[in-house]
Parts: structure tokens; sequence; C-alpha cells
């Protein structure tokens, strides 16, 4: 979680103990979502871009 923006953003400043518990805490909560071709979240996005 260090090696991206948001990772540090919400993680920058733990020390290790806290990162570990962080990090066992994300792949426990996305374990169900795991399946052999990765891990996918049902979700959507909606880009706009607007010119004037």
């Amino acid at each position: 979680m260090h090696d991206n923006p948001l990772g540090r953003a919400l993680l920058g400043q733990a020390d290790a103990i806290t990162m570990s518990k962080a990090v066992d805490a994300l792949r426990s909560a996305l374990k169900t979502y795991e399946t052999p071709d990765g891990v996918f979240l049902d979700s959507a996005a909606l880009l706009v871009t607007a010119h004037r």
C-alpha cells in the first residue's frame, strides 16, 4: 500500500505494526472477490468531461 498515492496518504506515517494490520485487513476484505483471474469488484465508473 505504500507504493501508491492513496496508500501513502492513508498510511504514510504508520509504523510497521499498523501497516501490517492494515494490509491484513485489506486482504481479508478482498478475499471474497478473489477469482483465478484476479480480484474483481462489482463496480462502475462514469467519466464526464465538459467544455465551454
